[in-house]
């Protein structure tokens, strides 16, 4: 089973302000990744259900070079988009 899904958007994040939380279908971006066996669901606007696989962060270049870390980062199998909850960034000291 790949750790990737193909269909994510490789590099581009979407900001939305109606998720719950930071999520990415990119298991190879994590950095201290813990797996989550039978972890909770999550509906997007499809009104699909996928279950959450593990969190930790991630490491993200910014256009200007910096690199900043994005904490709480569910890793979503089957998710297809990148997505930044605009509340958490701003809780971590991030600006949007």
């Amino acid at each position: 089973m790949a750790d990737f899904d193909e269909n994510v958007d490789a590099d581009i994040w979407y900001v939305d302000l109606g998720a719950s939380t930071n999520m990415t279908g990119n298991k190879n971006w994590f950095k201290d990744f813990k797996e989550i066996n039978e972890g909770a669901q999550i509906y997007l606007g499809d009104d699909r259900s996928h279950q959450i696989k593990g969190c930790g962060k991630i490491y993200v270049i910014l256009p200007n070079g910096n690199v900043k870390q994005i904490h709480n980062v569910m890793y979503v199998s089957g998710v297809t988009k990148n997505l930044i909850f605009v509340s958490m960034i701003i809780y971590q000291d991030l600006k949007v």
